[in-house]
């Protein structure tokens, strides 16, 4: 009896480890793992800092278009400010964008900048 619970348990292990490895925000990986994942805590908010997008515009007290970057929760609960894996749908992207709506302010970023920002987003938009 033992032996066929056990072998009723290895016909339903792929299902499981295909269920489980299919659990992420990603659809589909868009960065080699070999490369090193972007993270908001470490490359993301010192780069808005920089470009005063958090003390001037979209802190806590100041949450223009209600929308905050202070934090990483905040900037993740702010209304369509980005869509993990979708840098395209994500107005943090798109707005800094030369044309885009930052563009009117004298926010300008580099190409290494914005290649930065997508890359965070591709990756699934995590606080490392």
């Amino acid at each position: 009896m033992k032996r066929s619970a056990s072998l009723g348990f290895l016909a339903f292990l792929p299902v499981l480890l295909l269920l489980v490895g299919g659990i992420d925000q990603c659809d589909e990986p868009c960065i080699p793992e070999e490369y090193p994942m972007v993270s908001y805590r470490l490359d993301i908010v010192t780069l808005l800092e920089d470009h005063s997008c958090i003390y001037w515009c979209h802190c806590d007290s100041n949450a223009s278009g209600g929308v905050n970057l202070s934090s990483y929760d905040d900037t993740m609960d702010s209304r369509g400010v980005v869509s993990p894996c979708h840098p395209e749908s994500s107005s943090l992207y798109t707005s800094l964008l030369p044309g885009g709506a930052m563009e009117e302010y004298g926010v300008e970023m580099t190409t290494q900048e914005f290649a930065l920002i997508r890359t965070w987003i591709e990756e699934g938009a995590q606080d490392l």
